[in-house]
């Protein structure tokens, strides 16, 4: 189905409600809003997933049927059959989809345009739907349904709000003014941020299509992990925002923008640490798949199990406030770092920049250990507090993923295995020693002493 013909189709709509057709209002802008979907899903096919096609088929039978309605009504003489027959076509012709699909800088703003409007979309589609099943509710869950479909929408809204911005900037203040190449890991991480964003709507627009394999619990399940995919999309624009200060900070420090409050005062989305070590998880595992085993590759897996193993320890003790949100921001650019790498890897296979890629990581990884060494050896706390300190909370946490590599089958830690059960072994027995020592309500020398090994072995 060609672009030009739902242009036209969304002309037709617009002139039907100038004219004043007697017509149900909420059918057109229903009918708006499923073609621009489609617009959007048939330019950016990339997108689509294969088990997504049955699904969007019914989705075009559907839409065959509201535009007959319609238009029957109004006497047009566009031919529908022969549109949704060009869809059916382009569906069933690619199968075989793209996922190593790379945008040209000069079609990220206009992909992100499109998005803008999928995303005023995802807000209407709601408050349509709403209408349909609120009123069947009894007061309760009516109070406690508006909540939650008020906090998801206004999630959206920042999203939209954010993406509106960074596209903005992008256009007007960076595109046509820096050396492409120097943007290479800034568009990486935009058409990152605006494909999770596209299958977000994508995931929205076909929830409500009945499908024959879909049962009723998988249904609730992708309604629960839609709701809960805005702070995903969310830590994903920040990672776009942390390479976009470093840019007007280091090659357009004239703009004003320089100066913004997106880039000047750094405000986390809530959870964010959370989110990065989910969207590290993914990396991991898209990483295992592209590169084979050399000395290399197994330090950037010793670079990213030390992040994870970060993220899943703050906020904590040591690690808070100020410090936090500067960490974080270190943390924030290394993963955005691990992303271009495995993305060089997929898309261009350019072996000289994988390889820088791998040498600035590892840079990056030792100077934040030199920071994060700072702040945990900086501590003092009493023999009281010893068994939720921070150096302590990290030993926690080291365990913890200690236990999970020993069960391990995969390579780095199955073959580390040995030494692993007896390090694991000894740092259980130091805990449980710990715990001990925080019984005792007196001052000593060995138990200062203690306070420093301590420290340094649970950053060690």
């Amino acid at each position: 189905m060609a672009q030009n013909d739902i242009e036209d189709m969304l002309d037709n709509l617009r002139r039907i409600k100038i004219r004043g057709h007697d017509l149900n209002n909420i059918k057109i802008k229903t009918l708006e809003m499923e073609l621009r979907f489609l617009s959007t899903f048939l330019k950016y096919h990339h997108l689509l997933l294969p088990d997504s096609l049955v699904k969007i088929a019914k989705k075009a039978q559907l839409i065959d049927e509201m535009l007959q309605s319609v238009f029957d009504e109004c006497k047009t003489n566009l031919n529908v059959e022969r549109l949704v027959s060009q869809l059916l076509e382009f569906i069933e012709g690619n199968t075989s989809l793209r996922y190593n699909f790379e945008l040209n800088h000069s079609h990220l703003s206009e992909y992100m345009d499109c998005l803008d409007k999928n995303l005023n979309d995802v807000q209407m589609f709601f408050e349509l739907d709403a209408t349909e099943w609120i009123l069947e509710l009894d007061a309760t869950e009516w109070t406690n349904e508006m909540l939650q479909l008020n906090r998801f929408l206004e999630q959206v809204k920042i999203i939209q709000k954010k993406m509106k911005f960074l596209r903005y900037l992008y256009a007007t203040e960076i595109n046509s003014y820096i050396d492409h190449e120097k943007l290479e890991g800034l568009e990486t991480r935009i058409q990152f941020m605006a494909d999770n964003v596209g299958q977000f709507c994508l995931a929205l627009w076909l929830t409500k299509v009945e499908d024959d394999i879909d049962s009723d619990e998988d249904t609730d399940e992708d309604e629960n992990d839609l709701v809960s995919k805005p702070p995903y999309l969310l830590c994903l624009i920040k990672l776009v925002e942390l390479e976009m200060k470093k840019t007007f900070l280091g090659e357009i420090r004239a703009s004003k923008f320089s100066q913004s409050r997106t880039f000047k005062k750094q405000k986390f989305p809530k959870d964010f640490s959370k989110q990065l070590h989910s969207l590290l998880v993914c990396l991991k595992c898209k990483k295992r798949n592209n590169f084979s085993d050399t000395i290399s590759v197994r330090n950037i897996n010793v670079a990213i199990e030390f992040l994870l193993v970060f993220l899943a320890d703050v906020p904590n003790h040591v690690i808070n406030g100020k410090k936090l949100n500067e960490v974080l921001e270190e943390v924030g650019a290394l993963v955005g770092d691990v992303l271009c790498l495995i993305h060089s890897s997929i898309i261009k296979d350019d072996t000289s920049k994988i390889n820088l890629c791998f040498i600035q990581i590892l840079e990056k990884t030792e100077n934040l250990k030199a920071q994060l060494e700072r702040y945990y050896k900086s501590l003092k706390f009493t023999p009281s507090q010893f068994p939720t300190a921070g150096g302590l909370t990290f030993l926690s946490s080291l365990l913890r993923k200690l236990n999970t590599m020993i069960k391990s089958k995969l390579g780095l830690d199955f073959m580390m295995k040995p030494h692993i059960v007896i390090l694991e072994k000894e740092l259980s027995y130091l805990t449980s020693v710990f715990r001990a020592i925080a019984k005792v309500q007196h001052e000593h020398e060995i138990l200062k002493d203690l306070q420093r090994h301590t420290i340094n072995l649970a950053y060690e």
